[in-house]
């Protein structure tokens, strides 16, 4: 009888059907290779995932992609001889003739010697992840090459406040670095009658999760002021927002055209309100396009 039974919660040995099921359920594949004859056996789930559950090392290692075996084989090598952990991720041509990812970590087993005699190990499938890596990469070189072909300043922004692309184009503008920007720290060189209007903007619209459009003036690195149209829209992943993305457009020559134009027109209309005679303009066809007000004095 054991007379030190053991307490509620305490974790007891774990038997060898537990750890199979342990490791069936979580779908890993285990391995154990004796060093002296180079004979590997693996759980039978092995099958489906590297096409044999049992034979020589090179009769696995040949069905590592070719691109990824010398790593593969290198990092099993120098984890042995170095007693360390091995990890690596590699591709392995399957039972259906189809590459999968494996993400591979081992340690070697030591004798009452204390020389290495096995190397044990679990292989995890991890195709599925890489082809989220591989499609996040592809979206990320599409978004730069998007920056590179717009004349538009493209930016991003995590949900947490952290700035990601466009930081470099805001520094060189502004002579911000990327931490001093950080969250509402951009405020700080945003014009001192456009700062309070714009932060609400941008903060109703991050509370809204809706598309925004805002036109302020920023302080540039030679103290002249540019004026910016922002627009940004949130990035649903699921049913939370990962990020926003957006562009800078520096609208500051259209905006001193407009600011020339309306100084022009007032000017005009200044001279034409003091002229006694009635001045009218008609286009090639004669039509009728414009009359002064003295008109009405002449009247």
């Amino acid at each position: 009888m054991n007379d030190h039974p053991r307490e509620a919660g305490q974790i007891g040995p774990v038997s060898e059907e537990q750890a199979w099921l342990a490791v069936t359920a979580a779908d890993l594949v285990t391995w154990d290779m004796d060093l002296r004859s180079s004979w590997v056996t693996c759980s039978d789930n092995a099958l489906n995932v590297w096409g044999l559950a049992a034979g020589p090392a090179e009769a696995f290692f040949d069905r590592v992609h070719p691109d990824d075996r010398e790593l593969a084989e290198a990092g099993a090598r120098q984890a042995v001889e170095e007693r360390i952990e091995y990890r690596a991720e590699y591709r392995v041509l399957g039972a259906d003739s189809v590459y999968r990812w494996l993400h591979s970590r081992g340690r070697v087993k030591l004798d009452a010697a204390g020389n290495p005699v096995r190397f044990v190990g679990i292989s995890a499938d991890v195709t599925s992840r890489k082809i989220v890596e591989s499609a996040l990469r592809a979206s990320e070189a599409r978004f730069r090459s998007l920056a590179l072909a717009t004349s538009n300043a493209v930016w991003s922004l995590f949900a947490d406040g952290r700035i990601g692309e466009g930081s470099s184009w805001w520094t060189d503008l502004t002579g911000q670095s990327a931490e001093e920007s950080q969250n509402l720290g951009w405020l700080d060189v945003v014009h001192p009658q456009d700062r309070g209007v714009t932060q609400e903007a941008y903060l109703r619209a991050l509370g809204s999760l809706t598309p925004f459009e805002i036109e302020y003036r920023v302080r540039s690195v030679e103290g002249s002021y540019r004026h910016l149209v922002v627009r940004g829209v949130p990035v649903e992943a699921g049913a939370s927002v990962q990020e926003w993305v957006g562009t800078f457009t520096d609208v500051t020559e259209r905006r001193q055209t407009q600011g020339a134009l309306r100084d022009q027109e007032e000017r005009l209309a200044a001279v034409l309100a003091n002229v006694p005679d009635v001045i009218t303009r008609y286009d090639r066809e004669l039509r009728h396009l414009f009359m002064s007000d003295a008109i009405t004095l002449a009247s």
